[in-house]
């Protein structure tokens, strides 16, 4: 997947399984081929490998295998982008 900066698009959050997840269980997830390029990530809020950003996640044995490019995003990471929560 390229994201790339376009008119109208803010905040937004990417992940091989989910986008941004709040109050889940998440066990034994796989996500493999997974392939971010972000551009001009003034736009882009999270990347990662299995969820962009996550609130009260429960995260057990995950793998997410692929690459992500980043430009200039903060928030980026192989399992999680963001964590807000415990």
């Amino acid at each position: 997947m390229e994201v790339k900066q376009s008119e109208g698009l803010v905040d937004i959050k990417v992940g091989g399984l989910i986008g941004e997840g709040a109050n889940l269980a998440v066990d034994n997830c796989y996500a493999q081929n997974v392939d971010f390029n972000v551009t001009s990530a003034k736009v882009v809020h999270s990347v990662g490998g299995l969820i962009g950003l996550a609130s009260n996640v429960n995260i057990i044995n995950p793998v997410s295998e692929g690459n992500i490019t980043d430009e200039d995003t903060d928030n980026v990471g192989g399992i999680v982008g963001k964590n807000e929560g415990p």
